[in-house]
């Protein structure tokens, strides 16, 4: 865990969540999230891994909103 847990984590953490926050409001208002043709529908769960991650990734594409 990059920040820690508990009572001492890290005093950055709520900074850089709203850093985050702000770069995924300003992508996606420039642009939108599509699939490409490696794109696997319906993505299908990973059962070896721990989090819920999509086998063999996930292939998206970025399309200029007009």
């Amino acid at each position: 865990m990059p920040f820690g847990s508990g009572p001492r984590k890290c005093i950055g953490y709520r900074f850089a969540l709203l850093e985050v926050k702000i770069l995924f409001f300003n992508l996606l208002s420039y642009f939108e999230i599509v699939p490409v043709q490696e794109t696997q529908i319906p993505v299908k769960i990973c059962k070896k891994s721990l989090n819920m991650s999509p086998e063999g990734g996930l292939s998206i594409a970025l399309k200029r909103r007009q």
